[in-house]
């Protein structure tokens, strides 16, 4: 219920003309949310839930007219480069979900967004670039990825289970303006990914310290002789490795520059829903209620389109 109040409010923002979607956070959370469903004896639980959530939450953008990009990873990214522990940590795709990508891909085309996956570059970076790109448009950004909150602005936000989140949310959840969050994350550090912070240094600590010396190189450098710091953290500051820190800070960094291909949407053309692929996707995997769902939304779209045509 969080979420469909959530998406309400930002359906009826006009100020989104862009829904960017962070395609494997979705994919995932689709995955786990289910149970395992099978349909000829292939796993399709995945494809379920990302087809309902689609047509809850992305349909209503399509239909006003709004710019639907899903952003998926590239084969390789540029921070294994300059760090080949990160997200070494991580487990590999689950053996059932695998088979279902390719599916899933067709019905996020289907609902006219398009595919964004850039070589070398992670689907954050391409979402951080449409992002700040488009900011004067009207962004909002669908994903659960906290690392995604340091580009929202004025007019970029993101969208989670638990609501829409703005500038003034983010320093609610972090204690920090979005700014200051790479260097929020550099000192704090990040397991899911393997990115190394300073030992000791919680979120609550690291919101203090940048908001009392402005950036990360001040903190490195005036903390550990700062009377109003206490004495444990001021030496954990003073022996932390600076070049670890600021590689962590870039590593956490996201992308606004990235490459995207010339067809990303740079033409303009507002997203189209292919109700009829919809619905063949839906009977080649069984999805039962979200073909009846589908049916009544096409049926509501040709009298919207037959009232504007008279």
């Amino acid at each position: 219920m969080r979420l469909r109040r959530a998406f309400a409010w930002a359906v009826t923002n006009d100020a989104a003309k862009w829904l960017v979607i962070d395609g494997y956070n979705l994919v995932y959370k689709s995955f786990h949310a289910l149970p395992r469903l099978t349909h000829d004896g292939a796993p399709t639980g995945a494809i379920s839930g990302f087809a309902n959530s689609l047509l809850r939450h992305a349909l209503p953008y399509a239909r006003r007219g709004s710019r639907i990009v899903f952003a998926v990873e590239g084969r390789s990214s540029w921070r294994r480069e300059i760090a080949p522990e990160y997200k070494a940590t991580r487990e590999r795709m689950p053996s059932e979900l695998r088979p279902q990508l390719g599916p899933i891909l067709d019905l996020a085309a289907g609902f006219g967004a398009r595919v964004v996956s850039v070589e070398g570059q992670e689907a954050d970076d391409v979402i951080a670039t449409i992002a700040t790109r488009h900011r004067e448009e009207g962004v909002d950004i669908w994903s659960e990825d906290k690392d995604l909150h340091q580009v929202i602005g004025p007019t970029v936000r993101v969208v989670r289970a638990k609501g829409v989140v703005g500038v003034r949310d983010v320093e609610r959840i972090h204690g920090v303006t979005p700014d200051l969050l790479p260097a929020f994350f550099a000192l704090v550090g990040d397991k899911s990914d393997n990115v190394a912070g300073i030992h000791g240094v919680g979120p609550k600590t690291a919101a203090k310290l940048l908001n009392a010396f402005g950036t990360l190189e001040a903190v490195l450098e005036g903390g550990p002789n700062a009377p109003t710091i206490g004495p444990a953290m001021r030496q954990r500051l003073a022996n932390a490795d600076k070049d670890l820190v600021f590689r962590s800070r870039r590593l956490v960094t996201l992308n606004t520059t990235v490459d995207l291909p010339p067809d990303y949407y740079s033409d303009g053309v507002p997203s189209r829903v292919d109700f009829d692929a919809l619905l063949t996707l839906a009977d080649a995997y069984g999805l039962i209620a979200f073909k009846k769902k589908l049916q009544l939304e096409r049926n509501a779209w040709q009298q919207q389109q037959q009232q504007q045509d008279r």
